[in-house]
């Protein structure tokens, strides 16, 4: 069966899954959850069965806000794969809870989490990802 990515829901911001909870953030108009749900059930019908997910690093949410959210959906839509927050975004929520990486990747997946997406192409020798990109997580801590 062919993957569909359901990106119409969660562009590259989590403020459009955001819906889910009433909250929205600066710059970005939330999608009604009804919205949200019809978009979820579509990527369904066409013979979809998983979703993509990315949040960016929000200052405020953080772990509970995830689980919570991929528990919903996972009761929702039980047969949906969440293919769920990058390695950056793993870390930024690890920074936030005071917490390690196995712990919060454990919650996450407990919570219903199938899988992480890759970052594409990475230079993984970190004077040069300093040089082009800054800001990116090491390679010890992408590896």
């Amino acid at each position: 069966m062919a993957v569909v990515t359901a990106k119409a829901i969660i562009p590259h911001k989590i403020t459009r899954i955001a819906a889910f909870t009433g909250l929205a953030f600066p710059n970005f108009a939330p999608i009604k959850p009804s919205n949200a749900k019809k978009k979820i059930e579509e990527t369904i019908r066409w013979g979809g069965d998983q979703l993509l997910l990315q949040g960016g690093h929000h200052p405020e949410l953080g772990l509970s806000f995830y689980t919570n959210l991929f528990r919903q959906l996972k009761e929702l839509y039980p047969t949906i794969k969440l293919h769920t927050l990058g390695p950056p975004e793993v870390a930024h929520i690890t920074k936030l809870e005071k917490s390690t990486h196995r712990e919060v990747l454990t919650e996450l997946k407990k919570a219903g989490m199938d899988s992480l997406p890759g970052a594409g192409a990475e230079i993984l020798i970190d004077r040069v990802r300093r040089l082009i990109s800054k800001g990116k997580l090491s390679t010890r801590l992408v590896i």
